[in-house]
């Protein structure tokens, strides 16, 4: 496995466009390693044991459009992204498997990050970002924080964040949600944030998220969901409750919500909206009743481990398209 590279080791590869250095014992590049490698579009440095950059490493990467730095060891971005994002057609960063703990202002100042489309920082030990810290990102598209230790989601966390259409925040510690906090995020269809420890729902939780198709709230702790937490979304298509502390689930629905998922909780009530066409109710021992605005649309239904005292006073034939019953 290598441990460096000589200054002129690639002097002689001036038409090379895809690198791959990874899975080695890195631990320091040469400031002046890659100045001959100007056509140069992807750069793979994953799975070595990185702890920080020279400002000037990537400065001649004039044409660079992908930069994986996953699985190091880096715990800052110094002194901030200005030495890789020279220029404005580089659109993908993976940060995943470092051991970043912050998230700073600064790292992601350069104006030239407004090309960003992909940034992921998945499994690092994040517990903070700075107010703004991804103000120039305005056509970043995804944007992975998964299994980081962040606790509260803010407002001013994302702003600036007006292209992002997938959102993956699972596996956090995340209590809290600040009212309105998604309002930028207007284009957004895709939010994860299942596995966190969110107990309560409200009315202006999602603000804002008026093309989100997909959110995922499985394995919480959520007990508490205000009637108009989710009709606020108007093109919600699929709901996962799945794993949580809910006993009565009689919310205002989307009007285009598909698929809901409320599977092992603790359910003594439940709805079923008029659109829905598969419900998932399985694994809730203590619900004693189902009320079905419609009997038309639902195709499949999930019902095992609950009581059959319930499901003997159900009347099934009253669903002309179900096809799917558990």
């Amino acid at each position: 496995l290598l441990t460096k590279f000589e200054n002129l080791t690639f002097a002689d590869l001036k038409r090379l466009e895809y690198l791959y250095i990874n899975n080695n014992k890195i631990k320091y590049l040469e400031p002046t390693l890659f100045d001959d490698l100007r056509n140069l579009i992807f750069l793979d440095l994953s799975s070595n044991r990185i702890k920080l950059f020279d400002t000037r490493l990537f400065k001649a990467l004039i044409n660079l459009d992908r930069l994986i730095l996953s699985e190091n060891e880096l715990k800052i971005i110094s002194p901030n992204l200005n030495s890789i994002v020279i220029h404005l057609g580089f659109n993908n960063l993976n940060l995943n498997f470092n051991k970043l703990q912050y998230i700073k202002r600064r790292y992601f100042s350069n104006r030239n990050l407004t090309s960003l489309k992909y940034l992921a920082i998945k499994s690092n030990q994040v517990s903070l970002i700075e107010p703004r810290s991804f103000k120039f990102l305005e056509n970043l598209e995804l944007l992975d924080l998964q299994s980081n230790c962040l606790v509260k989601i803010t407002k001013e966390i994302l702003y600036g964040l007006k292209g992002l259409k997938t959102f993956n925040l699972e596996l956090n510690s995340i209590i809290y949600i600040e009212p309105n906090s998604f309002e930028y995020l207007n284009d957004l269809i895709e939010l994860n944030l299942k596995n966190n420890q969110l107990t309560n729902i409200y009315q202006n939780t999602f603000t804002g998220l008026i093309r989100l198709i997909y959110l995922n709230l499985a394995s919480n702790k959520i007990h508490n969901l205000e009637i108009n937490s989710f009709n606020i979304l108007p093109n919600l298509e699929y709901l996962n409750l799945l794993n949580n502390q809910i006993k009565i689930f009689n919310i205002a629905y989307p009007s285009k919500l598909l698929y809901l998922d409320i599977s092992y909780n603790k359910l003594e009530y439940v709805r079923i909206g008029k659109k829905l066409k598969l419900a998932f109710v399985n694994n809730n021992r203590f619900l004693k009743q189902i009320d079905f605005v419609n009997y038309n649309n639902l195709e499949a239904l999930k019902l095992d481990e609950t009581s059959s005292e319930l499901i003997n006073t159900i009347k099934f034939d009253r669903f002309p398209n179900l096809n799917a019953l558990g």
